[in-house]
């Protein structure tokens, strides 16, 4: 399709323009207005599930040939929809926090950080040298992070426990 003279006029000479008593919108004015940024329309209009009104390509451009993607007002609700759908907000599920039920022998720096409710960091500090935890990983790598997995007994948890515990 080759584009008239008045449809050049409206792509180059401002945001949204009347033409033929209709608004003509280009790709970056259908961003704006829909909300969601351009790569994205880019993308949906590769994967076909959106359509523009009127597609040309601009010999203008300096290196090679630019589609140019046109759309029209009644393309504003289908795309809004799209966006929705694609960007709904999620909930996060809720994280369960770890229960102790009195059986587990050992337990995991994150199942004590929920319990005791502080940081892995924190747990990992206070476990790190105690006597009796078993610890898997490499404490000196050299020269690259340490990588250390503790299993913390239930003898040992209750021992920290008791002692930072105030009495």
């Amino acid at each position: 399709m080759v584009p008239s003279k008045a449809l050049t006029l409206v792509l180059f000479k401002s945001v949204r323009t009347e033409c033929y008593n209709r608004l003509v919108l280009s790709l970056q004015d259908m961003a704006e207005i829909v909300g969601v940024p351009l790569a994205q329309l880019r993308l949906w209009l590769d994967s076909e599930k959106i359509k523009p009104t009127t597609t040309y390509k601009n010999s203008q451009v300096m290196i090679g040939n630019e589609k140019v993607y046109l759309f029209s007002e009644d393309d504003i609700e289908p795309i809004k929809l799209l966006a929705m759908k694609y960007s709904a907000p999620r909930q996060p599920e809720p994280k369960e926090q770890f229960v102790d039920d009195g059986k587990q022998e050992y337990f995991t720096v994150a199942q004590i950080a929920d319990m005791w409710q502080l940081s892995t960091a924190t747990i990992q500090r206070l476990f790190g040298e105690e006597p009796g935890v078993a610890t898997l990983g490499n404490k000196n790598p050299r020269g690259k992070r340490r990588r250390i997995t503790l299993r913390i007994p239930r003898a040992v948890m209750e021992r920290v426990k008791r002692r930072r515990s105030n009495p």
